[in-house]
């Protein structure tokens, strides 16, 4: 299809409303229809907005399209600060910017509440808005701004549109500048009739940072508004799920935020991370941004090569006077550059980004091996200090080892896979074979029943799931027992609990360290939604945050993770994660204030929204529970869902470079089918897989360009 300016007018005229996310406002009356949400019922707010990205522009829009906020990003910097930042970035930001229209001669504000206003989001990504006034309709779509080659610009397109009979009414774009030599701003205003008001019934307005240097010709502008919209209603495909588009719209509207959350600056160098998509700050919380990181690796390969490269600079804390520092001051932290490459290379086999960086290798395996040199001598496990700003408990935090497993076994996979050492492949995998099997001696315990589960953290000799809270009653340490108020009793922390802010126990189906549907994993993951876990709350449903919040959103996903064997209760977990969905499609980092529960949940409790949580969410549910799994390196594609997955489409889902698949999976009685399309310029064939679980047997068949297949199994 041509997406030219009028094309993409049109589309933004007749695109059926999105039933998830949105919201109509009328004389400061603001309703929504989706009725699932809670948030819903907290309209009118002055806190609800919608973001556009593109990383090195951030733009916070109103309900009723008012750019409420516009920023770009500069470079990054050491601080001393708390235990889980230690990096922050500055950036620069406009506020208030208003477009107006003007109707039977009277100019109006866009913004203003005398007219009805249709928010919401075309394909769950842009945001658009729908003016209704007496004698005539605005259109207002919002998009960042793309090269034809997929490169960004730190800048926003507004696309308007207006349908009247008065030939006379007219669209005015805002102006930063009030004619005094004194003003001062960080914006570059382009407008598409060269001045604020337009003649036509339908124009554009392209605000960019002055850093660019957006120099370009109106026909240029054209195709870039053209490639701005291809590329961001492309990025992620689009997924359908008929029986459970609340899924579907979940899985893509958490990729997208999780992505919103990360900061590149103008010249494109990624340069910290917000907590999600809103508010900006200049502070990156490390753990945060690894976590909402995590969807690069399939939708935005350029983007995931930037953050590796940001981390293997900044990830080890460095000496301060507050902190030590060290690789052993946030062990999960140090190897989140390790993590995030070998997750890399799995997608894309793209042994030429090692070649051009070869410090980030000489980074990685000075970690990898000082951590392997520093494991205990007994246990054979690592200790760490902290997790981001919570304390790392237990002499050996559970989720630490296994992030450590990871980081080891993804690097025995690059020696075997991409560098062919089959030498360093085989040492690494022992180290790793070890280590997993240390963490299963020492890191599991029994229940009542006898079944075995993963401790928040252990300490071996003496009590061995518990550890007396005095020792961290000290400057700063204490600071971390906030969180920890209702699982401490007599001075004593109980270890037999699960962190709502850990969440590399959740992600070991991921990581690969146990199946998603392991007995012990599920045991940890039921554990943590029960009365047994001191830290869960049956107010929010969640996990609490001690004295902070009665609920940490991250809790929720790993709630979510302990009911993927069981259907039903899996559906129960996706109606209460969209009802705690924000109309824009975000999750907020503590829902509830404490004591707080059921409809009365709150934004900003302290900090913002949670790329936390739409990060490892995006990514479970793709790899783990979709069981959408290509391995670059052996040339393998494999669909595994899990019997609580309905039946759904993926179209053009991203694999590498310019390679896409076409994914229609279909559940018919006790048959299973899979029908696979292979678009790009890849010439070699792709070993394919059809394992759905349950499946009497496995399918397999050679993918290649241009040639469909067709894949059909039994279920026992």
């Amino acid at each position: 299809m041509n997406y030219d300016i009028q094309n993409i007018i049109k589309i933004g005229w007749q695109t059926p409303l999105n039933e998830f996310y949105n919201v109509k406002t009328s004389e400061d009356q603001e309703v929504s229809a989706n009725r699932c949400s809670y948030y819903s019922d907290l309209l009118p707010s002055q806190d609800f907005s919608v973001e556009v990205s593109n990383q090195k522009m951030l733009a916070s829009l109103s309900a009723t399209g008012k750019i409420k906020s516009i920023s770009f990003f500069r470079e990054a910097y050491y601080t001393e600060d708390k235990p889980g930042t230690w990096v922050s970035n500055g950036f620069v930001q406009e506020q208030n910017l208003d477009t107006e229209v003007e109707i039977a001669k009277q100019t109006k504000s866009l913004s203003s509440a005398d007219h009805q206003v249709d928010y919401d989001l075309m394909f769950n990504i842009i945001p658009r808005f729908i003016h209704h006034y007496p004698a005539a309709n605005v259109l207002q779509l919002f998009l960042p701004i793309y090269q034809k080659n997929g490169q960004a610009i730190s800048g926003l397109i507004e696309l308007c549109a207006i349908k009247s009979k008065n030939k006379a009414d007219k669209i005015i774009f805002p102006n930063c500048y009030h004619l005094k030599y004194s003003d001062r701003h960080h914006l570059k205003l382009d407008y598409s009739e060269d001045q604020r008001v337009l003649a036509k019934k339908s124009g554009w307005l392209v605000i960019t940072d002055p850093n660019a240097t957006f120099n370009v010709s109106k026909d240029t502008i054209s195709q870039i508004i053209s490639a701005s919209f291809i590329q961001t209603k492309r990025k992620f495909g689009k997924l359908e799920m008929k029986d459970n588009p609340k899924l579907a719209a979940l899985i893509m509207r958490k990729s997208v935020n999780a992505l919103n959350s990360i900061c590149c600056s103008t010249s494109g160098e990624v340069v910290g991370a917000n907590w999600g998509s809103s508010p900006v700050i200049n502070r990156t919380w490390l753990r945060d941004m690894f976590y909402a990181s995590l969807p690069a690796i399939y939708f935005d390969h350029d983007l995931a090569k930037k953050i590796i490269l940001w981390f293997a600079q900044f990830e080890i804390k460095p000496r301060g006077d507050k902190f030590a520092g060290g690789i052993q001051h946030s062990v999960v932290n140090s190897l989140n550059s390790t993590i995030l490459l070998t997750l890399y290379l799995q997608q894309t086999n793209d042994i030429a980004f090692l070649k051009q960086h070869p410090q980030v290798w000489q980074h990685i395996l000075y970690v990898i091996n000082y951590l392997i040199a520093h494991r205990d001598q007994k246990y054979g496990l690592v200790q760490s200090e902290w997790l981001s700003d919570g304390i790392a408990l237990g002499k050996f935090h559970t989720g630490t080892q296994i992030a450590f497993w990871a980081a080891l076994s993804g690097l025995s996979k690059i020696y075997r896979q991409v560098l062919d050492d089959e030498v360093e492949a085989t040492y690494y995998a022992e180290v790793a074979n070890d280590l997993k099997n240390n963490i299963k001696k020492y890191c599991l315990v029994k229940d009542k029943k006898g079944n075995k589960k993963f401790p928040e953290g252990i300490n071996p000799g003496g009590n061995k799931l518990a550890v007396d809270a005095r020792i961290y009653e000290k400057d700063l340490l204490d600071q971390g027992l906030d969180f920890l108020t209702r699982v401490t009793k007599n001075q004593q922390i109980n270890l037999e609990f699960h962190d709502g802010e850990e969440t590399d126990t959740t992600l070991a189906p991921f990581y690969g360290f146990n199946d998603v549907l392991d007995k012990c994993y599920l045991n940890t993951l039921k554990f943590a939604a029960s009365s047994e876990n001191p830290s869960y709350s049956s107010l929010s449903k969640g996990i609490s945050w001690g004295n902070q919040s009665e609920a940490t959103f991250p809790g929720y996903i790993t709630l979510l993770m302990g009911t993927v064997d069981e259907s039903q209760k899996f559906d129960d977990e996706i109606t209460l994660l969209s009802k705690l969905t924000d109309l824009d499609g975000s999750w907020w980092w503590w829902p509830y204030e404490v004591g707080k529960s059921g409809k009365n949940v709150v934004r900003f409790n302290h900090c913002g929204k949670c790329g936390w949580s739409d990060g490892t969410f995006s990514v479970l549910m793709i790899k783990n529970l979709l069981g959408i799994k290509y391995d670059a390196p052996e040339r393998t594609f494999c669909l595994a869902p899990l019997k609580c997955v309905p039946s759904f489409t993926w179209q053009h889902f991203p694999l590498t470079n310019d390679l896409t698949i076409d994914i229609a999976y279909q559940k018919d009685g006790d048959s299973q089918k899979l029908e696979l399309a292979l678009h790009g310029t890849f010439t070699q064939a792709i070993s394919v897989t059809f394992s759905p679980q349950q499946a009497a047997t496995v399918k397999s068949e050679r993918l290649t360009v241009g040639k469909d297949i067709q894949l059909e199994t039994e279920v026992r």
